[in-house]
């Protein structure tokens, strides 16, 4: 039997079936919240895993700019003192990770120091250019210092040999 539009059986639900759908609705409410905690756990766990496969990976990276810092000569100094500090936020990085408890807050730790050690990698290498760069500027200038110096000895031992000449000319004329 259909109700008729506006009637009172439609409007309130029988006490029975409500009790029913509460209950349906609290114990699937709990069991949403359950899954939806079990997927936050499992997105956190994959991060942290990813986030540590990325400090070890960072890790390995440090040392293989610090055996670089140390085949580096005097001009890339400051060069080296970055690294240093890139190898120290590592390290940091790293300690960081273990302590910690609070998941969010390590993961926003951790991208923080990332993108700083991107930053600190860049700026090396980039000081290291300029360094190549200059030192490659001093020599050019050096070579023509040298070329210029040799071009005013030979002029200046032609000047004196035209004097020694004419001051011998002129003793023989007098």
């Amino acid at each position: 039997m259909v109700p008729k539009k506006g009637s009172e059986s439609r409007m309130t639900p029988t006490p029975a079936r409500s009790a029913h759908v509460e209950e349906s609705k609290a114990s699937s409410s709990d069991s949403d919240l359950f899954a939806a905690f079990i997927a936050r756990r499992k997105f956190f766990n994959h991060e942290q895993n990813r986030l540590q496969d990325q400090v070890d990976t960072l890790g390995r990276r440090s040392k293989w700019l610090k055996t670089c810092m140390d085949e580096q000569s005097e001009d890339g100094l400051r060069s080296a003192k970055a690294l240093k500090t890139c190898i120290g936020k590592t390290s940091e990085l790293q300690r960081a990770l273990h302590d910690r408890r609070d998941k969010r807050e390590t993961l926003k730790a951790l991208n923080s120091e990332i993108g700083f050690l991107r930053s600190d990698e860049t700026m090396v290498w980039n000081e290291y250019q300029n360094t190549e760069h200059e030192l490659h500027e001093c020599k050019q200038r050096m070579k023509s210092l040298l070329r210029q110096l040799s071009e005013e000895s030979k002029a200046k031992g032609s000047a004196s040999e035209q004097h020694k000449t004419t001051s011998k000319g002129k003793q023989i004329m007098s």
